[in-house]
C-alpha cells in the first residue's frame, strides 16, 4: 500500500519520541539506530528516509528543543503587559507543556552534559550553544527594558537574572514528566502538582527586586 504524507510525518514523529526516550534512558553513546527503529515499531530504513545517520538525528532533537525554547519565550515577551505579567505567562506556558515539548525539554537537560564529552557530536554542541545564548539574550533584552523603565531595580545583574528565570523554567517543565516524576521518587508518596508553587516562589522572587517607588 502506497504511503501517504501523513504516514510518513506519523512514522517521523514515532521516530522523534523513540529516540527522545532511548537517549535519555541509554545516553548517546549507548543507543543505536536499531533500538530507535524497534521502539517506533518501524525499521532502520524508515530512520534514513528522514534522518542521514544517528548523529543528524540527535543534531534535529537539539535544534527543535531550542527553537521550542526560543518562540515560547519571544512570544512570551511580544505581549503586552509588564515585565512582571509576561515573565508569569512563560512560566505558565512551560507549566502547560504537551507531552512532546515536555519530552523535547527533558532531553536537552538530561543530555546536556554528554554532548560535551562525544567528539563527533561537538558541532552539535555549538549549535546548542548557540541557542541558549539566543534565549538568553531575549531575557535578558526584556531585563534591561524593565529596569529603563523603572519596573526592576537598576542595580540587579540583568545576566544573573536572566539565568535565574530560564532556570526555573526547567524546573517548571520537569513537574509534567510521566517518566521522572521527582516528587513522587523523592518523597516515596502521591503529592500533589507544585508547579504553581514553584510559580509564585519564582515570582515572589522576582517582585522582591522590583524598583522601590
Amino acid at each position: 500500500m502506497r504511503r501517504t504524507k501523513s504516514d510518513a510525518e506519523q512514522t517521523k514523529h514515532d521516530l522523534v519520541m523513540a529516540a527522545l526516550k532511548l537517549f535519555s534512558e541509554n545516553g548517546y553513546s549507548a543507543t543505536n539506530l536499531a533500538d530507535i527503529a524497534k521502539r517506533a515499531g518501524t525499521t532502520r530504513g524508515a530512520i534514513y528516509w528522514h534522518f542521514e545517520n544517528k548523529d543528524h538525528l540527535f543534531s534535529y532533537l537539539i535544534e527543535q528543543g531550542m527553537n521550542y525554547l526560543c518562540n515560547y519565550i519571544e512570544y512570551s515577551y511580544q505581549q503586552e503587559g509588564t515585565f512582571l505579567d509576561r515573565t508569569k505567562r512563560l512560566f505558565v506556558s512551560f507549566r502547560d507543556l504537551d507531552s512532546y515539548e515536555l519530552a523535547l525539554f527533558n532531553f536537552i537537560k538530561d543530555n546536556f552534559i554528554q554532548v560535551r564529552k562525544i567528539p563527533s557530536v561537538q558541532s552539535i554542541f555549538e549549535t546548542f550553544y548557540q541557542r541558549a545564548i539566543k534565549a538568553l539574550n531575549i531575557v535578558e533584552k526584556e531585563v534591561l527594558i524593565a529596569q529603563k523603565h523603572g519596573e526592576l531595580d537598576e542595580n540587579i545583574d540583568s545576566g544573573a537574572l536572566s539565568v535565574y528565570i530560564l532556570n526555573f523554567l526547567a524546573l517548571i517543565g520537569i513537574k509534567s514528566s510521566p517518566e521522572i516524576d521527582l516528587r513522587n521518587l523523592v518523597l516515596g508518596r502521591e503529592v500533589k502538582d507544585f508547579s504553581e508553587d514553584l510559580i509564585d516562589f519564582a515570582f515572589k522572587g522576582l517582585n522582591s527586586i522590583k524598583k522601590k517607588s
